[in-house]
């Protein structure tokens, strides 16, 4: 759902802290599905479903972000599944395994860094002199 009345550098933020807290607090799922999805037809259609969401809008905050002109000339379906593949590995590597083990990570930490790759991603224009 979009909110309006929030800045882009706000909507990052919200896009990024859903998907923070929906992969914390459903992380033996999220684990469990993804890595099945490597073996398994029926947990990959799952896997691409769940992940459809977000991608879903992204790609939607793309297209009305070239509108104003960034990033002109990117693909805004690939920018998303890039998006969504990035969060979910970063998500991935906070919450489980080695890190998880010497202690909780920081979730406004993790929300900003993931909010500020979204943004950077989507809402930076390129020097056009290079």
């Amino acid at each position: 759902m979009i909110r309006h009345g929030l800045s882009d550098r706000e909507r990052a933020y919200e896009a990024a802290a859903a998907h923070w807290y929906t992969y914390r607090n459903r992380l033996a799922e999220a684990i469990s599905v993804s890595q099945l999805a490597m073996v398994s037809d029926d947990f990959a259609q799952y896997w691409s479903e769940i992940c459809q969401i977000p991608i879903s809008f992204i790609a939607e905050t793309v297209k009305r972000a070239q509108a104003h002109g960034y990033c002109v000339g990117d693909d805004p379906q690939l920018m998303a599944e890039a998006i969504v593949a990035m969060f979910n590995q970063f998500c991935y590597l906070q919450l489980s395994g080695k890190r998880s083990r010497r202690g909780q990570p920081d979730d406004q930490a993790c929300i900003q860094t993931l909010a500020n790759i979204y943004y950077r991603a989507i809402y930076s224009k390129e020097d056009s002199s290079n």
